[in-house]
């Protein structure tokens, strides 16, 4: 059984129990089997060509280039799932800007092209700040909103009437 092969034009092919376990080839090596290190492996920052590609098709990119890390779908329009070992989805990263944040596997958060959109409660622990001339506005109609123009306060009721009680 072959050991090791030094084949001419420049190939080396070394062999576990007659398997073949690492080639050389003109693009680099090819390794079949695990690859199981006792220490880290170092890939150069990106401007020096250091990428992680994963997939058959460079599905999947990691690098850095030498300022910022990145992770990177390489799949045109394939989104970038963060998950626990169950396959229960706890982030998602979508092509063109969209996030989405899930708690057991619900999504709770996700971005949108006119700003955010949270299902459930959404508990705050502070203040709630709004600029000038901005409304917060309540009601599927846009029935209520209050805002501040910079010197008045309003209340404006846009549907039915403005009741004020006490508990």
């Amino acid at each position: 059984q072959d050991k090791a092969k030094f084949v001419s034009g420049g190939a080396v092919e070394l062999y576990h129990n007659g398997t073949k376990k690492f080639e050389t080839t003109n693009t680099g090596v090819e390794i079949t089997g695990n690859i199981t290190p006792t220490g880290y492996i170092q890939i150069d920052d990106s401007s020096s060509g250091g990428n992680l590609y994963i997939g058959n098709s460079s599905d999947l990119k990691l690098f850095h280039n030498g300022t910022n890390s990145y992770i990177r779908s390489g799949a045109s329009n394939a989104p970038i799932h963060f998950d626990n070992n169950s396959g229960v989805l706890g982030a998602k990263f979508v092509p063109a800007g969209a996030f989405e944040l899930y708690h057991n596997g619900n999504k709770r958060v996700e971005t949108t092209n006119t700003g955010a959109s949270v299902t459930g409660n959404l508990n705050i622990s502070g203040h709630t700040y709004l600029n000038d001339n901005r409304e917060l506005v309540l009601g599927a109609g846009q029935d209520l909103k209050l805002f501040h123009d910079g010197s008045n306060n309003y209340i404006q009721g846009n549907n039915g009437s403005i009741i004020l009680k006490n508990s």
